[in-house]
């Protein structure tokens, strides 16, 4: 009887475990890298947006930064820095306007 008590939205969405969520995070890092470097770019979205906070770690917020800037800090983790800079606006870590970045998550 108390199951039909509980609302939909509880069954839909596992309770969050932060503990749990930072562990994950940091396996997730430890597959990913190895010395400081980023072996591959991950095809999993929560995966890949664990890589490019990361990545975004390396910024300061609400700094601006030249492409060639982000180009070079990027290219510490991995050579394809294109394909993570994109990621870094895709997923709202980064914004562009006229050829400047910023981080802003």
């Amino acid at each position: 009887r108390a199951i039909f008590e509980k609302p939909l939205s509880s069954f839909l969405s596992p309770p969050e475990n932060p503990e749990g969520n930072i562990r994950y995070k940091q396996k997730v890092i430890d597959s990913f890298f190895e010395d400081g470097r980023l072996k591959c770019i991950p095809s999993q979205l929560k995966k890949r947006e664990i890589v490019c906070e990361y990545i975004a770690q390396e910024f300061e917020r609400d700094r601006d930064y030249p492409e060639a800037e982000i180009n070079a800090a990027i290219q510490k983790y991995h050579d394809d820095f294109c394909t993570l800079r994109r990621e870094l606006i895709a997923l709202k870590l980064m914004e562009r306007e006229n050829g400047i970045y910023r981080r802003i998550n």
